[in-house]
């Protein structure tokens, strides 16, 4: 990415990302491997320059109100509205989805809907625990835990259990007195079965949280039979339209259109293949994920990730003890300073979520209105 082509905006990075999501689409996937390693040459680039980007700008959006639209914000700007008009809608939450596959699954709603796309800025970390919480709620995780406590789970384990009741607060914060239909699965065979709710219930608002996407890209691990079936990023893009395309969902989205029902498709967070271990170092209360850490007195190397001394920085709990987060910039992921070859051959070329990336942060957003 040359220096004249660096964007200065966020407006001018969504461009960035899509023009580079296009060209990957259109011709990686059928160039030789020169065209592929510039291709790869450039997303590098773009990432190092959108990790700087997000670094400087993000603590001033955040605290100043400015900047883009944030996880918080989806439901008021984008769901609330159709519901004050009267529409039953239908929000779809599929988590970790990239803009390549979003727009591999556009052409199915296009038969039956008009489309809109709208782009929306993941919260870091870019984990379903923050970015999802956050979207529900419609506040961001240190809100959430100072005024609802009873609804932050501090262990690592059932994070986003409380979604529906914090949904249901936002709406009546909001004063909108929509009945709700709220439903989470990470199993097809359940989504099918739930999915019939969609159609039978008669509440305005239905929402619909569909995990599976997120449990198959952490299943996709060196010397697996699934590392075989997805080696690159274009197996993943064609596996999620070909899963898409044979799954209950075609028939769905046409009787959703048929019902007159507005449908909104978004995700919490995308992801990415990590190929760059860094060090941390830190004492043995270190959280599991691999792009973001929290605990106390972690050392990193900034070049390759943000470490925040106070989590408020960036709107996060602070936790009862003293405690830091640190997030993976580009494609790095962390390793520890003991045996880091055997952990950087663990998790090298996985695919990850939770650190500053353009993949990870910048996130399509489908309003979908049946056609008349």
């Amino acid at each position: 990415m040359a220096r004249a082509d660096i964007p200065s905006d966020w407006d001018g990075w969504i461009e960035a990302y899509r023009r580079d999501v296009r060209w990957e689409l259109r011709f990686k996937r059928f160039g030789d491997d020169g065209l592929r390693e510039l291709g790869n040459e450039q997303r590098t680039e773009m990432r190092r320059e959108f990790s700087l980007y997000i670094e400087r700008n993000y603590p001033r959006w955040l605290h100043n109100e400015t900047g883009p639209t944030f996880s918080p914000e989806v439901m008021s700007k984008y769901v609330f509205p159709l519901l004050k008009e009267g529409k039953e809608v239908v929000f779809f939450l599929f988590d970790a989805v990239r803009l390549d596959q979003y727009l591999v699954l556009l052409p199915f709603f296009k038969q039956f809907f008009d489309t809109r796309t709208e782009y929306y800025c993941s919260i870091l970390p870019t984990a379903t625990p923050y970015s999802r919480n956050a979207i529900f709620s419609g506040m961001y995780p240190q809100q959430i835990a100072e005024r609802y406590p009873q609804y932050w789970v501090w262990d690592q384990h059932g994070q986003n259990r409380h979604e529906k009741e914090l949904l249901k607060e936002f709406l009546a914060r909001e004063r909108i007195p929509a009945e709700i239909l709220y439903l989470k699965t990470s199993r097809i065979k359940d989504a099918a079965r739930e999915a019939e709710l969609l159609v039978s219930r008669k509440e305005k608002l239905k929402a619909f949280v569909l995990n599976f996407l997120d449990v198959l890209i952490h299943s996709v691990k060196p010397r697996t039979l699934l590392e075989d079936l997805l080696p690159s990023d274009y197996a993943l893009v064609d596996m999620t339209r070909d899963w898409f395309a044979n799954s209950f969902f075609p028939n769905l989205i046409e009787t959703l259109a048929e019902r007159g029902t507005t449908v909104v498709l978004t995700s919490d967070h995308g992801f990415l293949r990590v190929t760059h271990p860094t060090i941390i170092k830190g004492g043995r209360q270190i959280s599991s994920n691999l792009r973001y850490k929290y605990g106390p007195s972690l050392n990193i190397n900034p070049k390759d990730a943000v470490s925040l001394a106070d989590p408020a920085e960036y709107k996060l709990p602070r936790f009862p003890r003293p405690t830091n987060f640190v997030i993976a910039k580009r494609d790095c992921y962390f390793i520890y300073p003991t045996k880091p070859k055997e952990y950087e051959a663990q998790y090298k070329n996985t695919l990850q979520h939770g650190g500053i990336s353009p993949e990870e942060m910048i996130l399509p957003l489908g309003i979908f209105t049946p056609k008349k």
